[in-house]
């Protein structure tokens, strides 16, 4: 890779150092970003060379984004038309080079510890037992395009893994074994015999030969890919050596402790590659089922990959159409979806003021997150476009959502049901959504607008700067007054108005739904209900109005969910080296309807899933 960039540095200096281009950076640019201050901490001056610049693409993709968009220069630096144009032509060029010249490199792919889902999935699949030990790990954060399962947040403290050899011990307290039927996990846990059972010394030879393969079927289970002859002559020896100790149930549990903490368990390492190689069958049947099911292979993924026929692409293409119709694959909604959507936060985030919702607690918020995951996982097995993301028209809705949102239901549990009015259908109308963009005793068009940008779109605004001062929390009670006027004085201020006039017009058009997603027409103060924002020039008024503003948006939403999905699929950041791989998820999205099954085979078939290299 070193010697790849050295090499092609020299084909892109006429672009990297044309006269026209730093004469428009120098003209426009550098004053905040480079020469007096260094705004969002981007500093065009050192994006000098190609090296530079494609180890920080991202900052060459957003700024072309928000010069077209013409979020930058800001308004107060006058840039005429022309200048405009060349430099959008100068970015352009930029970032198809580097495209060009990054398509073969897959990424990094470095060992990746089990999230907290992970690692209860896994434990389920060895043993058969749903035991959540998860739930008294450390919390993770998010990393990468915004994800926990991104390998630079999944290190390990001293307490988590003792956290994990505790998790262990609970696990192995399930385990009765026999030479004959091998490991046998107990829906209640087993006290150990008050005997203990050794084996014979006269009986070693058998008992080892029957050992071998039980050990080998279980330990490719728990570690994911086949033990070299070696190991599992070393794990029969120890498992033997600690029967003659402790004897058989014992020597049992302590081979399951050790599996349980072993490395080989707890992370999702692949075999070293000297320079590009393609995975092996084992190490792609983990990469496909902890992208989809987030669990280990199962028996035909584990059939396929001894065969090799998994590294067929028709073959691929088979299982992961098959992977996506079975109910594992709602794994994606509760990983993927939850997190990129943020629907997830409803379990976490700070609630809804008692007082003001007085029947709202952790029933309704689960609820809440159900409607949003029954949703995303309806558009997964159905092969739905991915715009219905942002509308549609149906729903998923119990007794308790039917209330809030004043429709029919019949019967119990959560139905499917249609609805006739853009007041529903998408997510960006679910009480989810509306709730955790709220604040506890008001709506937030600034929280929901955000969400819009950031979330949909992928054009999110740099952090607030730290004078930026605080929103008043409680509802507008002058009756004289809209809730614009309330915001006014924030919203106008020189250091936050560049960001709120991109912010706030997409969240007052979601003004009709309150704090939890109820519909209104009139605020507490007896105000009709401001749902107009003014976005490019256009008035954009209630949900119907952003919703037709958001589809006509395409291309940022195709690119952005191919971005955030891709990034979950990889458990890393997206790189330059990606960005080919983006763009033909985009063009095959289009060319299928943008159904989201070939987003996910074009992941599934892509440079980055099928290959690794030596990590730089």
């Amino acid at each position: 890779m070193i010697k790849l960039l050295l090499s092609l540095s020299f084909l892109l200096s006429p672009v990297l150092h044309s006269a026209t281009l730093n004469d428009l950076l120098s003209k426009y640019c550098y004053e905040c970003h480079g020469i007096k201050e260094v705004e969002a901490e981007i500093d065009f001056q050192k994006l000098n060379d190609f090296k530079s610049l494609y180890l920080n693409y991202d900052v060459v993709k957003d700024s072309l984004i928000n010069i077209e968009a013409r979020e930058m220069p800001p308004k107060e630096v006058q840039i005429s038309i022309d200048d405009r144009r060349e430099l959008i032509s100068h970015l352009k060029a930029v970032l198809a080079k580097i495209q060009s010249f990054a398509s073969d490199d897959p990424g990094p792919s470095p060992a990746r510890r089990l999230t907290a889902i992970e690692y209860d999935n896994s434990v389920e699949a060895v043993t058969g037992l749903q035991l959540n030990l998860s739930k008294n790990f450390p919390a993770n954060g998010a990393g990468g395009e915004g994800f926990s399962n991104d390998y630079s947040v999944l290190t390990v403290t001293s307490l988590q893994f003792e956290k994990y050899f505790e998790a262990a011990q609970e696990i192995s307290s399930y385990l009765s074994f026999e030479l004959k039927g091998g490991f046998r996990f107990n829906t209640a846990k087993t006290e150990l015999p008050p005997e203990k059972e050794f084996i014979k010394s006269q009986e070693i030879i058998s008992a080892s030969q029957k050992l071998k393969p039980i050990i080998s079927e279980f330990t490719l289970k728990a570690f994911r890919f086949p033990q070299s002859h070696n190991e599992i002559e070393r794990m029969t020896s120890d498992f033997l050596e600690d029967t003659n100790r402790f004897g058989l149930q014992m020597a049992a549990r302590l081979f399951v402790i050790r599996c349980f903490v072993s490395a080989k368990f707890l992370f999702r390492f692949e075999e070293k590659a000297p320079n590009r190689r393609r995975v092996n069958g084992y190490e792609l049947a983990s990469r496909l089922s902890y992208f989809i099911w987030s669990t280990p292979p199962d028996l035909e993924l584990r059939a396929l990959a001894e065969s090799g026929e998994l590294l067929k692409k028709e073959v691929i293409i088979y299982e992961v159409e098959r992977m996506l119709k079975d109910r594992r694959s709602r794994a994606l909604a509760d990983g993927f979806a939850a997190e990129w959507l943020k629907f997830g936060e409803i379990k976490s985030s700070e609630s809804p003021d008692t007082e003001k919702f007085p029947f709202y607690n952790s029933q309704l918020a689960d609820d809440m997150y159900e409607e949003s995951a029954l949703y995303f996982n309806y558009i997964l097995k159905e092969d739905r476009s991915v715009f219905e993301i942002i509308d549609s028209d149906y729903t998923f809705i119990n007794k308790k959502l039917a209330d809030i949102y004043e429709l029919q239901h019949y019967g119990s549990g959560f139905k499917k049901v249609s609805v006739k009015d853009k007041q529903r259908g998408g997510m960006l109308t679910q009480s989810s959504i509306l709730t955790i963009t709220s604040l506890p005793k008001r709506t937030s068009p600034i929280y929901r607008g955000n969400w819009v940008i950031s979330t949909i779109l992928g054009t999110p605004t740099p952090p607030p700067p730290a004078n930026a001062g605080m929103l008043p929390e409680e509802p507008n009670k002058n009756k004289n007054e809209s809730l614009k006027d309330l915001l006014s004085d924030h919203r106008n201020s020189p250091g936050c108005k560049g960001c709120h006039v991109k912010i706030d017009p997409p969240g007052f058009a979601l003004e009709n739904y309150d704090a939890i997603g109820r519909w209104r027409e009139i605020y507490e103060n007896g105000q009709p209900i401001d749902n107009v924002g003014e976005i490019d020039s256009r008035q954009v008024t209630g949900p119907e109005d952003l919703k037709k503003y958001l589809l006509q948006k395409r291309r940022l939403f195709l690119k952005n969910i191919s971005q955030k999905m891709f990034g979950y699929a990889l458990g890393r950041k997206i790189r330059a080296n990606d960005l080919f791989s983006i763009n033909q998820m985009v063009i095959n999205l289009e060319n299928h309807d943008n159904k989201i099954f070939a987003l996910i085979a074009t992941i599934a078939l892509s440079n980055q899933f099928q290959f690794k290299r030596k990590d730089l």
